[in-house]
């Protein structure tokens, strides 16, 4: 193999770690969400049909659909759904953006929500 052909195969070995790297990080984070937004809706959810939902009851009822979506997309989807998925949610650094929001809520919670569960 000439010394092209090495850094080529090296090059690609580093890229599928890198891209493996990033999806695990993608399911670390999205099913650190979707737990605590399946906790969230066990506990506030509204009581009295008339009452105002709780932030964190509507925020349940916004997301969840799409991070468990996105969760199995991960693990499931075929390669090239996966890449659009990893590309997508660190696009802009949202995963890392919601990565730090979760880690904030344990914080707040007191550790009640733990994001690296």
């Amino acid at each position: 193999m000439t010394d092209e052909g090495r850094r080529n195969s090296a090059n690609a070995h580093s890229e599928i770690r890198r891209f493996e790297n990033d999806q695990a990080k993608c399911q670390r984070v999205l099913s650190s969400y979707l737990r605590l937004l399946e906790r969230w809706r066990d506990e506030y959810e509204p009581k009295d049909p008339d009452a105002e939902p709780d932030d964190r009851y509507t925020e349940y009822c916004q997301m969840y659909s799409t991070i468990d979506y996105l969760t199995e997309l991960l693990i499931v989807g075929d390669l090239e759904q996966r890449t659009r998925a990893v590309d997508l949610l660190l696009k802009d650094g949202k995963i890392d953006e919601l990565d730090r929001r979760l880690k904030r809520i344990a914080a707040e919670e007191g550790g009640h929500t733990d994001p690296a569960a």
